[in-house]
């Protein structure tokens, strides 16, 4: 039996450039063949080399945003430089568009841990030997956590732990299927960092709301 050729898979970059840059919404078949096929690869990158998960289906709506904002922008440069693929020059442009999307919200969160609730961290870190620990608003919001962020900031704000001595331990909490053996101490360390600032995020907003009530 014949395989069926998709009729957009032959077209040279040139071609499928004007087509998708002049093609209208309607045309599902192009836009689903661009993004959910030729693309595909790209996105699963970005979500385990970025974002540490493996699922990239979430990255969709942003992507196709950064591709089609100002009529396709970033598309029609390639057009004038043309000095790439087209799919290798939407790599290097997707990946650092992705790169400092994350290191923007990296530096968002870390102000926001220092500068919305200050001390939360430092406290948690130090009411362990409190004789009615149960009563503190904080702990309260601790243990409404989801197991990874409890465990995240017991080993590493309350039990003061260095973080390549207890990497591995962590890591069955972090979506990522790499295999930790494999990465530097300063990618290792990188990673853990981000899920600390989301864990350490998640216990101020568990406090927040225990203030409002």
């Amino acid at each position: 039996m014949l395989r069926t050729i998709n009729p957009y898979s032959t077209l040279s970059d040139e071609e499928l450039l004007a087509r998708i840059t002049e093609s209208t919404l309607a045309d599902e078949q192009l836009h689903e063949y661009f993004f959910y096929v030729k693309c595909a690869p790209l996105l699963k990158y970005i979500a385990r080399k970025i974002f540490k998960y493996n699922d990239s289906t979430q990255l969709m709506g942003e992507f196709y945003v950064f591709l089609s904002n100002n009529n396709w922008d970033v598309l029609r440069k390639w057009e004038k430089k043309n000095d790439a693929t087209l799919y290798s020059y939407i790599a290097r442009c997707a990946t650092n568009y992705f790169l400092r999307r994350e290191s923007i919200e990296r530096r968002r969160q870390e102000k926001e841990i220092h500068t919305s609730t200050p001390g939360t961290i430092e406290i948690l870190g130090s009411i362990i030997e409190e004789e009615e620990i149960d009563k503190l608003p904080v702990w309260q919001a601790y243990k409404k956590l989801k197991e990874r962020d409890r465990e995240v900031l017991r080993l590493l704000v309350i039990e003061e732990n260095k973080v390549l001595s207890v990497a591995e331990e962590l890591w069955k909490y972090i979506d990522s299927n790499q295999d930790i053996s494999q990465l530097t101490p300063k990618r290792i360390q990188g990673t853990i960092s981000m899920v600390k600032h989301r864990a350490q995020l998640a216990l101020m907003e568990e406090l927040k709301k225990l203030t409002k009530n």
